[in-house]
């Protein structure tokens, strides 16, 4: 490998951290620099990792880290094998999850069932509004859900503000 890659890449590894310890500041760090904790998803290694829904949360994290580093590597252009790179692409994927997420977690029954189940490929039930935040907000870290008033008796599911853009947990900035 490439010395300048691995530095490069050890800094996304320091941003990965850094964002966890903005979602859990009461947490151990991940062992971002073990390839079997990483690679191999081993909680075991990592004592105070995460549990529920920061677990889920967590895997998330990883997975898409772990594609944004892949990605990285075998791209054919310079500077697209930059940890900064690495960190727009985790940001970007990050923001786009969240958004997925939140609006599945505020589709209604009504929509749901007015659906044409014989062209969806999985089986859709209504995920809770609850559930997203309890996931994705990390105590504030990554987003927060904003009440909206209800108009004409219509249920308002709420708004989504992501956090990820500022980046202010990391010294990395995406762009």
């Amino acid at each position: 490998m490439i010395p300048q890659k691995k530095k490069a890449y050890a800094q996304a590894r320091t941003w990965l951290q850094q964002l966890w310890a903005c979602v859990a500041p009461q947490a151990a760090a991940p062992p971002v620099t073990d390839a079997g904790f990483m690679l191999g998803d081993r909680m075991g290694m990592w004592a105070s990792g995460p549990r529920g829904a920061g677990a889920l949360l967590w895997s998330t994290l990883r997975a898409t880290f772990l594609y944004a580093v892949w990605c990285a590597y075998w791209s054919r252009e310079p500077a697209k094998q930059t940890s900064e790179h690495v960190v727009r692409e985790v940001v970007s994927e990050l923001r786009r999850v969240m958004q997925l997420r939140f609006t599945a977690a505020t589709l209604t029954p009504q929509t749901l069932s007015a659906l044409p189940t014989q062209l969806l490929t999985a089986q859709l039930k209504a995920a809770k509004l609850e559930h997203f935040v309890a996931i994705w907000s990390a105590g504030g870290a990554l987003c927060e859900v904003e009440e909206v008033q209800a108009l004409a008796g219509v249920a308002a599911p709420g708004r989504l503000w992501d956090f990820l853009h500022s980046a202010s947990c990391s010294g990395l900035e995406p762009a």
